[in-house]
């Protein structure tokens, strides 16, 4: 069973009591193991960004996080995309790179409606 289950099963609280710091702790784990699973990534890069669940506020790991969800070469996370677009807009963990945020706002456009609304920004 792998660990983006048993995030599962914490998020649900199916056989074990509902706990949000364990459920981010095993989306990590999974996406360590296999970053080929953008949803884990993406909620890696969700704890990381927010500093919440037991984690450390830490842009420059959100970013790590959220590339490998958007770059995935099985499933693009397209929130991760637009996350990632406004760190590279707004110069958080990253260099700001506009061009770079508009090609991010355009992936996930279809999406995440505010992404749309920041390609016109």
């Amino acid at each position: 069973m792998g660990c983006g289950f048993v995030a599962k099963f914490y998020q649900n609280g199916q056989g074990v009591e509902q706990n949000e710091a364990k459920k981010y702790q095993f989306h990590k784990k999974a996406c360590d193991i296999a970053p080929n699973n953008a949803i884990d990534c993406f909620n890696a890069g969700v704890a990381y960004d927010y500093g919440k669940y037991g984690f450390k506020q830490n842009k420059k790991e959100a970013t790590r996080y959220y590339k490998l969800a958007c770059e995935n070469k099985k499933e693009i996370n397209y929130e991760a995309c637009y996350n990632l677009g406004n760190f590279y807009y707004n110069s958080e963990g990253v260099k700001q790179d506009i061009s770079k945020a508009k090609y991010l706002y355009s992936l996930a456009c279809n999406y995440v409606e505010a992404a749309c609304y920041n390609l016109i920004k």
